[in-house]
């Protein structure tokens, strides 16, 4: 119960930090939706695409350097984006990649995380409540067993105490 509430944590804070980077590269992250929206659009096949992404990329394209995956059959692109303010730090994941859907605007797929970090919270405070329970509960089921097993073996005439 705890590896769950655990990784309910980490997940609130990987989604919040992808918030964060989405709004933090708001400009990038329209520039790169649009770029592939524009390709889809004028009807360009994934080869293509892939092709000029790479080209761009040789190029140095800022844009097109932090496009990682064009995923158009879930309508998303995942892009690497590096927090300023984890750049400074030592043994800080400086970039982290996310998905976006290229169907919505930066700030609404800013907005999805945003509530996705909302959703797992809520998962999170229900986990914390339901864990003193689960343990009390746990407790209470061992003591309630072990009384039936000495009641079992005692009633059996095992003189160790322990059923063979």
């Amino acid at each position: 119960m705890e590896q769950r509430v655990d990784a309910l944590d980490n997940q609130e804070v990987s989604n919040q930090n992808k918030a964060e980077l989405i709004l933090e590269h708001a400009n990038l992250v329209e520039a790169a939706i649009q770029i592939i929206r524009s390709a889809v659009a004028s009807g360009m096949n994934w080869d293509d695409l892939g092709a000029l992404i790479k080209q761009q990329q040789q190029a140095g394209h800022p844009v097109a350097s932090a496009i990682v995956r064009v995923k158009l059959e879930t309508n998303q692109i995942s892009l690497k984006l590096a927090s300023a303010n984890l750049l400074g730090q030592a043994n800080a994941e400086a970039t982290e990649i996310i998905d976006v859907d290229i169907g919505l605007s930066a700030h609404r797929n800013a907005s999805i995380y945003f509530s996705k970090k909302k959703e797992t919270h809520v998962k999170y405070d229900l986990t914390c409540c339901v864990l003193p329970l689960a343990t009390r509960n746990c407790v209470t089921c061992w003591h309630f067993c072990t009384a039936q097993v000495r009641e079992n073996c005692s009633t059996r005439g095992s003189s160790a105490g322990v059923c063979s």
